[in-house]
């Protein structure tokens, strides 16, 4: 590939991040997502390098397993919007930094540049004809390369990344790498921040005190919660000081899950709820299975709203427990019915709880005798349908999730 040629001789730290070939099963689980049989260009693009760091002009080069967390990422945005000009359930997204991501239609074959998921712009007719593009201005001189920003583009347009590098914070070398994370807009993977990890405490702290970061409250939120994964346990003053600051908003709930233990992290998210009235939507960050037991223990002061349906199914409740809710009834019943039905009702490709069908069916139906409400029922309908459309593999991912940060 000219573009991979031309960094070995231009930018070979960046020629050094391309991974191997995405493997079959790598391919396979992607085309299950997809629900379509990726070939074509887009094969033999994955069949040379399964993603790399910069290595499209600047832009990230998705890995197979980015890809679809970029995807999901667009999924779960699209409810917030009332009108959505982008429809993305086709796209495959490939590369990207910040808030830019280039997709393939799947269906077209047509290449899209997205900074949103209310806009959209058409960049090329082809992946083709967007590597060529691509790989013509990379051997014409278009890009420079900045020994601190990486692959830029003489004028400072994309692809590549914006703004003059002498107007930019050139900060630590930890303060580098956090701006790096703070701009990635698919979830965080372990390994993302595992150079943090092995970062000194104060020079976590530092890199926080970028100017960048003081003028973008929204940078400097994510910021605080990607340091927080890279703290740990190690500094619990600091996270005390982070969970005071209310400006963080639910960030906040990110810091307690990383920084605390499990038990004083419930605790305090616990007291936000009665002291400060924290959206029950909250808590899904927290993601852990020492909540249960509080929303056991103080289900008579909780009404059976929807949103404890995601806040439970993200703890990784067991089936086990789940029944002992149904069978009880009151709040605990409701709470565990949407925690059942919330990832056929939100995302078709989220692992269902893992539970036989036989006895799902028969634990249901002796719940609609006792309350035949229409709650139930919608409720019922909707985790049975999931249920049985969903692939076998699916459901034995659930047990078996990790929490990204």
């Amino acid at each position: 590939m000219r573009i991979e040629t031309w960094l070995e001789s231009h930018a070979s730290n960046v020629a050094q991040t391309l991974r191997p070939p995405a493997t079959e099963r790598e391919w396979s689980r992607a085309e299950q997502i997809w629900g379509v049989t990726l070939h074509g260009s887009l094969l033999q693009f994955y069949s040379l390098h399964n993603g790399g760091a910069e290595a499209i002009a600047g832009e990230d080069w998705f890995s197979l397993t980015e890809a679809i967390h970029e995807r999901e990422t667009w999924l779960a945005l699209i409810p917030e919007f009332e009108q959505v000009a982008v429809q993305p359930k086709t796209w495959f997204p490939f590369a990207g930094s910040g808030d830019q991501v280039y997709a393939l239609d799947v269906h077209t074959g047509v290449v899209w540049k997205s900074e949103s998921v209310d806009h959209a712009e058409r960049v090329a007719e082809s992946l083709n004809d967007f590597l060529e593009q691509l790989a013509q201005d990379l051997e014409s001189n278009r890009y420079v390369v900045d020994p601190v920003d990486g692959i830029l583009h003489r004028d400072y347009e994309e692809p590549g990344r914006p703004g003059p590098t002498s107007e930019r914070d050139e900060g630590t070398p930890v303060g580098k790498q956090l701006s790096a994370l703070v701009a990635l807009r698919r979830p965080l993977l372990d390994d993302d921040v595992e150079p943090l990890k092995r970062a000194a405490t104060q020079d976590l702290v530092a890199a926080l005190t970028q100017a960048a970061f003081a003028e973008d409250v929204g940078a400097r939120t994510r910021a605080v919660a990607i340091v927080a994964a890279g703290m740990g346990h190690r500094d619990p003053a600091w996270a005390r000081t982070q969970l005071n600051d209310e400006t963080l908003g639910e960030f906040r709930f990110d810091v307690a899950r990383l920084c605390l233990d499990a038990e004083d992290a419930v605790e305090w998210a616990w007291c936000q709820r009665r002291t400060s009235g924290s959206d029950i939507q909250c808590f899904a960050r927290l993601a852990l299975p020492e909540l249960l037991g509080r929303i056991e223990a103080c289900r008579d002061e909780l009404e059976a709203r929807a949103e404890w349906g995601p806040v439970v199914y993200s703890c990784q409740i067991e089936w086990f427990r789940l029944k002992r809710w149904l069978e009880d009834g009151g709040v605990l019943r409701r709470i565990a019915l949407d925690a059942l039905a919330w990832p056929f009702r939100v995302n078709p490709r989220l692992p269902p709880i893992k539970v036989e069908l036989e006895e799902l069916k028969e634990t249901l139906g002796a719940v609609l005798e006792r309350e035949p409400t229409p709650r139930a029922k919608r409720a019922v309908r909707d985790i049975l349908s999931g249920q049985e459309a969903a692939p076998s593999s699916l459901v034995k991912q659930h047990g078996d999730r990790r929490r990204t940060h």
